[in-house]
């Protein structure tokens, strides 16, 4: 069975060919399965019809083909070129070979594997789970797309390890302002698994990636403390420096005779503006040299010159 730009429609029938080939067009249905005996050649195209079996898939040529279904096949999925887009589901491994690339919003039922390229979409929203182990692949691809005050990312769930070791991770931005701090988890890893990370992982843990004029900062250990993420513009840490006040005593209940003065820096050297200084009272004993902490009753000091 061979489809070439036209258009199959199965509808609920039920078809089971010795192979098929989807070269360009559409294969549609309702609840009709198309079995193939072979695997399924699949170039370019969208295949919204089950797709069953337990033949796998091979992705071949440059093309894009959208698998929209939600499929039943059981054999390996192998891309070697182009784009295969899963926006349904699709169960059994996967294999990405490079150039080829795995996309889509869909579920995978299965381990992802290859040095090819996995990348959530459709652009700046789309999450792609895979429903088992991410065992390698060669690149991650993300887009965030900012939105105002609450910016958006692709992102990757994995329901079961998830090993980056070589892995080269690509970032892009659509224009537009992103608020400092704005954390945007990229790969989301499930229990308590740590991300399996080496050396050639791309890019290194507390580095800086730059997207248009919005800095971030690239951690691997995020989120629920297992994830992939990215803060933009990052809060430089704030240092202290006493200025007046200190060397001081008092009983319990009686104000120190001079006001405790600090000021406030970031890693800039500039003023931070209304910082919260907080101190801690002792937690035992007549006495206790104060050196920093937190407290529910913060005090605000205005940075003083």
């Amino acid at each position: 069975m061979r489809v070439q730009g036209g258009a199959l429609d199965l509808g609920t029938r039920n078809e089971t060919a010795n192979s098929v080939a989807l070269i360009s067009g559409s294969i549609s249905g309702s609840t009709g399965v198309l079995t193939s005996n072979t695997a399924f050649d699949l170039r370019s195209g969208t295949a919204s019809a089950i797709l069953g079996g337990s033949a796998g898939i091979v992705k071949t040529t440059t093309g894009v083909v959208t698998l929209a279904g939600v499929n039943t096949y059981t054999g390996t999925t192998t891309i070697t070129q182009g784009i295969l887009q899963v926006d349904g589901s699709i169960n059994g491994p996967v294999v990405v070979a490079s150039p080829g690339t795995l996309a889509g919003s869909g579920s995978i039922f299965g381990a992802v594997s290859g040095t090819g390229t996995a990348r959530p979409g459709p652009l700046g929203a789309g999450i792609l789970t895979i429903q088992g182990n991410l065992t390698s692949i060669g690149s991650l691809a993300f887009e965030i797309r900012p939105q105002g005050l609450e910016p958006t990312a692709t992102r990757l769930v994995v329901n079961g390890t998830a090993n980056l070791a070589g892995t080269s991770t690509q970032i892009t931005s659509t224009p537009g302002g992103i608020p400092a701090g704005a954390n945007l988890v990229l790969l989301q890893n499930d229990l308590a698994d740590a991300l399996t990370i080496n050396g050639a992982t791309s890019p290194t843990p507390g580095s800086t990636v730059t997207l248009g004029a919005t800095p971030f900062v690239v951690g691997y250990s995020g989120g629920t403390g297992n994830d992939l993420v990215i803060t933009a513009n990052p809060t430089p840490a704030a240092t202290l420096t006493i200025v007046s006040g200190n060397a001081q005593s008092t009983v319990i209940g009686s104000p120190f005779a001079a006001p405790l003065v600090v000021q406030a820096r970031d890693a800039l050297g500039s003023h931070v503006v209304d910082a919260d200084v907080i101190f801690v009272a002792p937690a035992a004993g007549a006495s206790r040299t104060v050196t920093g902490g937190t407290t529910t009753r913060p005090r605000r000091v205005s940075p003083r010159t």
